[in-house]
Parts: C-alpha cells; structure tokens; sequence
C-alpha cells in the first residue's frame, strides 16, 4: 500500500525505483525477498520489530555492514548488547573478538578480546577477562601473533585485577591504600616519605 503523500513506481536496467513525498512512501505486509541489493538514497526506517540477516540458518547471514561515514546508536537507556551464539564457550574461549584496521595497512592492528576464565553455563556461570592487544611500531601487522598484550583485566588474576605488559608512568602523585609488593627493583629518584613503618628483610643503603 503507498501512502501519506504522492508515490511513484519506475523501472529501469532491472531495478525497480520507488520515489515520493511523504513519511512512508510503502508499507508492505508481508516479506520482502531480493536476490539483489536493496538501497536507500534516504533514510531506512524499522519500527518495532528485528533485523536479521538470515532466514533462522547462520551460514546465510550477512557479514560485512558498510558504512560511509561514522555509526550512531540511539537507545532509550542507552545499552548495547553483543550476543556470542556460541552455546559451549569453555575455559580460554573467546566470547567476543572486536578487530579495528584502516585500509593503509588492510589488516587488523587493534584487538579487544573477552575471554572465558572457565566453562560457561547458563544461568550458572560466566567467568571472564579482557585483553587489549596492540601491534607496535615496526610490528609486522598481518600476523596476529606479533601483537602485543599491553593489558589484561581479569578479576580472577593471581597477580592482581589489573595486569599491564609494560611500564607504568605517571606525570602526578601516585596513591595506594594498600600495601604494594614488588618483584623487581624500585629505583626512586626523590624523597620517600612514610607515615608509618620502613621494614626490610635486607640492607638498607643510604
């Protein structure tokens, strides 16, 4: 049915084009099955229901969604869910793999991992991590391998939540309410200043 405002329906080079004024040019209820491309010159509206890219079979979805300028997403609270498909995620597993590249270097040199810590099962548990990777200068960028782990936030973390692989900096104070433990050597260029007491299992040298 076309509607609210004047519609027009033309044919050309196997293509059928719909033009008009108006908010909704065609309701259509029903399917809409196309072996070809279905393009937009203006906005593409769906309200109140799903998008899917395949017909209840995954081996037909779509893969690539293409863009020619940035992607917003409005929600009314604001949540985006990923949903990994996958019903037998175990311990290492990844649950989503977020891969960013430009068309200069035509491979992926930004990863974002979510990584299962243990077996999931519904409603019972999901442990997890995430890892950042990142290639660095020099890095040959179409191996995945030579990326680098430059952070892992993992709650289950023997060695803490936060592990970064690489130093740490900072340009202003740096505060812990806790005890810290070291591993290696601590150089410090500058006062040290304790409101409590200094122990050492070692030497002391001043």
């Amino acid at each position: 049915n076309a509607h609210a405002g004047h519609t027009t329906f033309s044919a050309s080079s196997g293509e059928l084009n719909i033009s008009g004024s108006g908010q909704a040019q065609l309701t259509v209820e029903g399917s809409i099955s196309a072996s070809g491309d279905i393009s937009a010159s203006g906005n593409l509206y769906v309200r109140g229901n799903n998008i899917y890219g395949w017909r209840g079979t995954p081996g037909d979805a779509f893969r690539n969604l293409q863009l020619g300028g940035s992607m917003v997403f409005r929600t009314s609270g604001g949540g985006i869910q990923f949903v990994n498909t996958d019903t037998s995620i175990a311990t290492g597993d990844n649950i989503f793999d977020w891969q960013f590249q430009d068309d200069d270097a035509a491979n992926p040199s930004i990863f974002i991992r979510g990584i299962a810590t243990e077996n999931h099962s519904e409603d019972t548990t999901g442990g997890s991590k995430l890892e950042f990777l990142l290639h660095a200068n020099g890095a040959d960028v179409s191996d995945t391998a030579t990326a680098t782990k430059v952070l892992t936030i993992d709650p289950n973390g023997t060695a803490g939540h936060l592990n970064v692989g690489g130093n740490i900096s900072a340009s202003g104070a740096y505060y812990n309410n806790h005890s810290s433990s070291f591993k290696q050597s601590v150089v410090v260029e500058g006062h040290i200043t304790a409101s409590g007491n200094i122990s050492s299992s070692g030497a002391i040298y001043g």
